[in-house]
């Protein structure tokens, strides 16, 4: 009984010592709610903003394939095989932009760029080193999206060999920062035939 008297004792004596350190107690429960509430703040300020104004724009490769050539090679003989590419822009801005145009880099896959130009069809032109660009301008809404697709003529290759990652990049225009701007991404494109083991 006497140990726990002692003990309430000790308590009572270390409480004391804390009740003078008072001031400091109070300094560092105000500073510490003082960083909590800018914390809160900037946060609040983050998604107001957001909310006005929305969010960047994204770049997304949905998917990809191969096809028949609608046009024959100019050597003759078969047609050829058509790369087909996928992706969209979706603008999640709250005001409109201007896409100003789109490029896809193909780094191994062979492209064909006299069958693409003898097809004549496409909005895409095409360059001897697999660079694909697009240079129409487009107007998406905010909130709004806008799809792409690409099909060049690949050279003859072996289509089990087909493993590529892609570049694609959009330019595009923001009106209300007055500035011109690129979204990137890598994609892979590849074909497995048969069973894997």
């Amino acid at each position: 009984m006497r140990y726990c008297t002692m003990r309430n004792h000790r308590l009572t004596l270390e409480n004391m010592e804390l009740l003078t350190n008072v001031p400091l107690a109070q300094l560092i429960a105000y500073t510490c709610l003082t960083l909590t509430s800018v914390i809160v703040a900037s946060v609040s300020l983050n998604f107001s903003y957001r909310q006005s104004f929305g969010w960047k724009p994204i770049l997304l490769v949905w998917t990809h394939g191969l096809a028949s050539s609608a046009v024959k090679r100019p050597s003759g003989g078969d047609r050829g095989v058509d790369a087909i590419v996928h992706f969209e822009v979706w603008n999640r801005h709250s005001y409109p932009i201007t896409i100003d145009g789109a490029e896809v880099k193909f780094n191994q896959v062979k492209i064909d760029d006299a069958v693409h130009r003898m097809a004549g069809t496409s909005r895409w032109s095409v360059d001897r080193n697999g660079k694909c660009s697009y240079h129409e301008r487009i107007a998406v809404k905010g909130g709004d999206r806008c799809e792409f697709e690409l099909r060049v003529s690949m050279a003859e290759q072996s289509l089990d060999a087909i493993d590529d990652w892609i570049d694609v990049k959009i330019r595009y225009f923001d009106p209300r920062r007055e500035r011109h701007k690129s979204i990137a991404t890598k994609y892979r494109y590849h074909f497995r035939v048969g069973l894997q083991y």
